[in-house]
């Protein structure tokens, strides 16, 4: 799974504190269904974290994205000695599925101490008496969500995904059909999917025709001349109808309303492109 941020949209800390946990917890520890994103930071320790019957194990340096108005809960007790930090954000309209970037919803940042130093700056803001608190601490967690994405490693087959990623935007003519790219990596379907889903939020056919879309949109409205059936032959769209269709259903409107929407109403659209 993957948790969706908004990045264009300025969120707020609700809370931030430090816990640590001396002795193992009870099982059910947490039972919860927050209205707020829940960010986790694993220092030191080990914890089994359950989200919507999906089980994350967090282990040093492990980072954990709960999205909000999704039901976690902890059904084993954590290690003896664990150490956590905890930040609860608001959870913007923008952050649905496909609009914000996604983050695994568990990754390390083990590679990357501004993650760390930057989740121990929010709770030190939270707890202070600094008149500008809260606008720091906007600030430290738009650059916490920053960090996130640029610098995160998943734990779940992060290389792969980049991989698949790559060869889908280099090759937007080609339409890959899952068991061509499980050859090609020497590896199972089910892993591609499962990778998939954790890094893009969407499994492998579905993220493949969204980038295809993303690109088909773009060209239209940087190439104001190009035909529709340009463009999807260059997509490898057996023809505009298919892509037309596409289009419709993930835009909500055809290509030709979307040109001069983008474009502007006194832009023209080539002949034969009311599809």
């Amino acid at each position: 799974m993957a948790v969706y941020i908004n990045l264009k949209a300025q969120h707020h800390v609700v809370s931030a504190q430090a816990h640590f946990y001396e002795q193992p917890t009870s099982p059910l520890y947490l039972d919860r269904t927050l209205i707020y994103h829940d960010l986790i930071y694993l220092e030191k320790g080990q914890w089994l974290f359950t989200e919507n019957d999906t089980d994350y194990l967090l282990e040093k340096d492990s980072v954990l994205l709960l999205a909000a108005r999704h039901h976690h809960y902890t059904r084993l007790p954590c290690q003896a000695g664990t150490h956590t930090i905890c930040i609860h954000m608001t959870a913007d309209p923008g952050d649905v599925e496909g609009t914000g970037i996604a983050l695994p919803t568990l990754f390390t940042a083990s590679k990357s101490s501004k993650v760390h130093n930057l989740f121990k700056q929010l709770v030190s803001l939270f707890w202070s008496d600094d008149p500008f608190k809260n606008e720091k601490m906007d600030s430290y967690l738009s650059l916490l969500l920053i960090e996130c994405a640029a610098g995160r490693t998943s734990i779940r087959q992060d290389n792969l995904v980049s991989e698949i990623v790559k060869m889908i935007s280099e090759n937007p003519h080609t339409s890959y059909r899952l068991t061509d790219m499980a050859e090609h990596f020497k590896v199972s379907g089910k892993t591609i999917e499962a990778a998939m889903k954790t890094s893009v939020g969407m499994p492998f056919s579905k993220y493949q025709m969204a980038r295809k879309l993303e690109m088909a949109a773009k060209q239209l409205t940087t190439e104001p001349d190009v035909y529709l059936r340009e463009v999807a032959q260059t997509l490898g769209f057996s023809d505009e109808f298919h892509l037309s269709r596409a289009f419709k259903t993930k835009y909500g409107i055809s290509p030709a309303e979307y040109r001069k929407q983008k474009s502007g109403n006194n832009s023209t659209t080539p002949n034969n492109e009311d599809i």
